[in-house]
């Protein structure tokens, strides 16, 4: 069950908690001595919030003993929190007007409870997919950018891009902020296709079969054309990479050209 879907933000009062309650125990795996307690505890609220006087020590034991074992026999499936919940609820009058405590009240409070439009548009939630706002194009272009920040911190500690960087290459190179010439361009594409061949033909040494090896094959074959993706994919690496280092020995501001140019 992912509740997680949904933020409080998103649902608002009753419901939202209802939704999240559904992460609590449930009445039918607690033990009786901490649905005694649990019952104990919301029946005791319930009397100081209405500043009703308590009732005599006898009673208010049958009453705990009632509630709980209503709890078990017909609301086993509410969670814990659900019960507090349907107390807060009761007490603030969601289920009618308050005119006393009794055993009966509570039970009108669970029955009622159970079936209350809050609980039912809370399970509903859950069950149903949950669709994201769309983001403006701003905001997606505004997370492009936070990204390429990210990056850039994490390359001036680490001293390389440790990602693909195929997004942010292709921002910076978008907005003219990367100015490699065509022959430096060319320059990475035939280092990404040196590297990447290097690696299949290591491959090859280990492979174990003449399958492996006529796949292994095929993919250096492909590595050979002026646009093989993973060539291209690695080469904007490594575009990248210099982009940073040369920025960073200008000592510019990589969010202040960002903020120039967005």
């Amino acid at each position: 069950m992912e509740l997680q879907k949904y933020t409080p933000n998103e649902v608002a009062g009753y419901t939202g908690e209802i939704m999240r309650a559904k992460e609590a125990k449930k009445v039918k795996d607690m033990d009786i001595k901490n649905l005694h307690r649990l019952v104990k505890e919301c029946i005791q609220r319930a009397y100081l919030e209405l500043k009703y006087n308590e009732p005599e020590v006898n009673e208010k034991a049958l009453s705990i003993v009632r509630v709980a074992d209503d709890l078990n026999r017909y609301f086993y499936t509410f969670t814990s929190k659900e019960v507090e919940i349907c107390f807060s609820m009761g007490v603030r009058g969601y289920f009618g007007e308050v005119k006393g405590l009794s055993i009966a009240v509570f039970n009108k409070w669970l029955k009622t409870y159970m079936y209350c439009n809050e609980r039912q548009e809370a399970n509903k939630k859950i069950k149903e997919p949950f669709k994201p706002k769309e983001l403006t194009e701003k905001e997606k272009e505004q997370l492009v950018i936070d990204g390429i920040l990210n990056l850039w911190d994490r390359y001036q500690m680490l001293h390389h891009v440790d990602d693909i960087g195929n997004v942010a290459y292709n921002y910076l190179d978008g907005k003219g902020l990367i100015k490699f010439t065509n022959e430096e361009k060319k320059a990475f594409y035939a280092d990404a296709q040196v590297e990447e061949k290097g690696i299949e033909k290591r491959k090859k040494e280990t492979a174990g079969s003449l399958i492996e090896r006529r796949d292994i094959d095929r993919r250096i074959q492909e590595l050979e054309g002026s646009k093989a993706p993973r060539a291209v994919i690695l080469a904007k690496k490594k575009a990248l990479n210099e982009f940073f280092k040369r920025l960073k020995a200008e000592n510019k501001s990589l969010k202040d050209l960002l903020t120039t140019n967005s």
